[in-house]
């Protein structure tokens, strides 16, 4: 379980250079279209998920493996990042100083990484336990919603639309609606269907629990979150006219009930409220050009991160 926990903090460090350079990019280049955002954000999972077997000179990855599993079998911890100066700060000055004239058993460092990984495995425990409490307690409010559509179902016991459910997904309303608020709300919910939304963001989810310790994956698990719902707007508001943009942020504007139903679900609510209707009043057509652009640099992004870094990296 020790080199396990190794393995996964070495692949959680190298999808930290990864989301820190989607950052960067989308700093840089603002008016990227909403749809490509969530690929990124998928892009990341996969290069968690299948560590690369092959070097590259390219790579914009400093290091693969920042953690030696040697440090199961020394006296001291050694970091080796790929970056000189974060490898003097911790080996020189934190785990240096810190076992300088102290006698150490060859075996602590094998049982602080015992310690972690057990640590590591009860916080993903509780991740798990708190995926399963939500659907069960969930399940158990919408059980006297009414159908009133294929796959669109009314229920007096939520505050928000939302999907819920994987492999047969079902649009959830609340009470109170008007008919134009149901009509532009269940268009919302189907795009976030059609785009498979509701499956990456419970994918993303766990992706975080494995992830738990590290920050950069909180921050773009809340940014996926974002990305997703931007998306989803800008995929309906395209074909609309400046009217019809104007009701639907009105729409938005009336449902800012919250995001309490929608911890795992993609819903109509709130969340993100002000972005969403700035974007909305404020959308304006790409052109193909900037797009062909965008998709450019952000495939070269990816095949510089794809590889991990060989001996002669010219990047670092």
């Amino acid at each position: 379980m020790r080199e396990i926990y190794i393995q996964c903090m070495n692949q959680s460090i190298i999808i930290s250079w990864v989301i820190i350079f989607i950052m960067i990019l989308r700093v840089l280049m603002k008016k990227m279209p909403k749809w490509i955002k969530p690929y990124l954000w998928i892009y990341v999972m996969v290069r968690f998920i299948i560590p690369s077997s092959f070097t590259n000179n390219f790579s914009i990855i400093p290091s693969a493996n920042s953690f030696p599993i040697s440090n199961l079998y020394g006296h001291r911890i050694k970091v080796s990042s790929g970056v000189k100066l974060i490898d003097r700060f911790f080996n020189d000055n934190i785990f240096g100083n810190y076992f300088t004239g102290v006698s150490v058993d060859y075996r602590a460092t094998a049982d602080f990484f015992a310690l972690m990984s057990m640590l590591w495995l009860t916080v993903i425990g509780i991740f798990i336990g708190l995926f399963i409490w939500h659907n069960i307690t969930l399940h158990l409010r919408l059980k006297e919603a009414v159908r009133i559509s294929k796959n669109v179902y009314k229920s007096n016991r939520i505050k928000n639309s939302f999907v819920f459910g994987v492999i047969c997904p079902r649009i959830y309303l609340q009470y109170g609606l008007s008919i134009k608020e149901e009509n532009y709300i269940i268009e919302h919910e189907k795009t976030h269907i059609k785009r498979k939304d509701h499956i990456l963001k419970i994918a993303y989810y766990f992706f975080l629990a494995i992830n738990c310790f590290n920050p950069l994956v909180w921050i773009s698990y809340y940014m996926l979150s974002k990305d997703i719902e931007l998306a989803c707007d800008e995929s309906i508001i395209k074909n609309k006219n400046v009217k019809e943009r104007k009701e639907y942020a009105k729409v938005l504007y009336l449902e800012s009930t919250g995001c309490a139903d929608a911890f795992l679900n993609t819903s109509f609510n709130s969340c993100f409220l002000k972005t969403r209707i700035k974007n909305v009043v404020n959308f304006n057509q790409i052109s193909l050009l900037y797009i062909g652009i965008v998709v450019f640099v952000c495939f070269v992004v990816l095949v510089l991160s794809i590889g991990n870094p060989g001996q002669n990296n010219l990047f670092w």
